[in-house]
């Protein structure tokens, strides 16, 4: 709900910086999953920076996250978003 909120609803670096935060330290799967939800939002709105920075940090979590489920999730993430051309 707090990444649909970030994602959706709040523009800016505040934002992304609040997301990219949750998605890479969060403690529970729930709330890192949760901001990858926001930050697939914010792909579809964000600038060609913004686009890339949040690219590579999908690509980061689909390799390195330390749950299974939310790497499974960060690479149906960008195959959402590369088949949608909204990939940086």
């Amino acid at each position: 709900m707090a990444g649909h909120l970030l994602g959706g609803h709040w523009q800016g670096k505040e934002a992304l910086d609040a997301l990219k935060t949750a998605a890479l330290h969060g403690r529970y799967v729930a709330g890192r999953k949760s901001a990858l939800y926001g930050l697939e939002e914010q792909l579809a709105k964000g600038n060609s920076r913004e686009k890339v920075a949040i690219t590579n940090m999908l690509k980061e979590i689909a390799s390195h996250d330390r749950s299974c489920t939310l790497r499974g999730y960060a690479t149906q993430a960008i195959a959402r978003n590369r088949t949608a051309g909204t990939l940086g």
